[in-house]
């Protein structure tokens, strides 16, 4: 039996269009926070060296301690910095998506809803169950040793958590989710469902979309770049997704994500 050529052509256009205006969008943004990261350990781990072969001002030398001191509390501003310049960056492209995904008919079914009793109930649920999850996942993982922590593991959360319990929450609580979120359900995920399930209907349109749900989550886990956070990244971005999609509100996914990441800092600091 032949082949359909047109089939074939669609899928390897949607292919392109996919890389093209989602995955080097999210590299690029990766990028940008990897390399201001890599850029601020570097500075800081040259930091005693500088700070021993220091002549010049007093004043200098105190700013260095200082920096050395607090280099938690900076390298989370470093973190806030580099992830909202990768939004402003990508702003137009997130903007087309998001506006583009709103405008479905679909989508504008799940906004009214949305707005309903009934509604504002899946939404609360969304937020509550994705903190249940994430603290599940982390029980999981800590218990069973399912993936136990390399010593690259571990110096990140040392590095993440070394800031003070305020800034750790307002980057980590509240800028960071907001600007992956902009990036990967924003970008990524109205993207991919645009892309996937623009041409589709009834059953197959409902695969697509959640196709797009599941890769826009496997690049949120491939973004985070160890393998205890990629899975965890990977499963959570499942349900953020599944919660942006399901009330057709890209706030659900933000307000998913700040309450996951806001639960985990108060729990960090308080043990």
């Amino acid at each position: 039996m032949m082949r359909n050529p047109f089939s074939d052509s669609r899928n390897r256009a949607v292919l392109q269009m996919a890389v093209q205006n989602v995955v080097l969008p999210v590299l690029l943004f990766t990028l940008i926070v990897d390399a201001a990261l890599s850029c601020y350990d570097l500075g800081i781990s040259m930091l005693p060296v500088i700070m021993s072969q220091n002549s010049g001002p007093a004043g200098a030398g105190r700013f260095f301690a200082v920096l050395y001191e607090l280099q938690g509390d900076f390298r989370a501003v470093v973190t806030a910095a580099a992830q909202l310049f990768g939004v402003y960056i990508l702003r137009k492209r997130i903007a087309l998506n998001l506006n583009l995904f709103r405008e479905d008919e679909q989508i504008r079914r799940r906004t009214a809803f949305s707005a309903t009793a009934a509604g504002i109930a899946r939404t609360a649920f969304y937020i509550a169950s994705a903190v249940v999850i994430s603290v599940l996942l982390n029980a999981l993982f800590s218990v069973t040793g399912l993936l136990p922590s390399s010593a690259a593991d571990m110096q990140t959360m040392e590095i993440m958590y070394a800031a003070s319990p305020a800034a750790a929450a307002a980057v980590f609580g509240f800028v960071s989710p907001f600007a992956e979120e902009m990036v990967f359900r924003g970008l990524a995920l109205a993207g991919l469902r645009m892309f996937f399930a623009g041409t589709e209907s009834g059953k197959s349109r409902s695969r697509a979309e959640w196709t797009a749900v599941l890769f826009s989550a496997l690049l949120f886990g491939l973004y985070h770049l160890n393998p205890v956070q990629m899975l965890y990244a990977f499963l959570m971005g499942i349900w953020i997704g599944a919660g942006m999609v399901r009330t057709g509100k890209f706030s659900t996914a933000v307000m998913m994500h700040m309450a996951v990441n806001l639960v985990s800092v108060f729990l960090t600091y308080r043990a």
